[in-house]
């Protein structure tokens, strides 16, 4: 039986896998917090810096092509790798393929 993963466990997993793309120092740092130690360890400061550097620029709600709503870590990280999510990125090939 596999193990169930917290929401916060998800989070922590998926900001580990993009962690490289945290350009702000401060905001780097709150992050490995995070992920090491979870959102009971940062102070309401590191949660606002959290949130505002971290969260609203990572956690992407929708596809800003289509509008579908995202909602899925790895769907999340494909749209930051691709620029669309894979949705779009399958009618594109299909559409204009040689």
């Amino acid at each position: 039986m596999g193990r169930h993963y917290t929401e916060e466990e998800e989070l922590q997993g998926y900001l580990n896998s993009i962690i490289e793309r945290i350009e702000d120092e401060t905001a780097l740092g709150i992050t490995k917090l995070f992920i090491k130690k979870g959102m009971k360890a940062l102070s309401d400061k590191q949660k606002y810096v959290f949130k505002t550097k971290v969260l609203d620029a990572f956690l992407i709600k929708e596809c800003h092509n289509c509008g579908i709503p995202i909602s899925d870590y790895e769907e999340m990280e494909y749209i930051l790798d691709n620029g669309i999510c894979s949705s779009c990125q399958y009618d594109w090939d299909k559409n204009y393929q040689d």
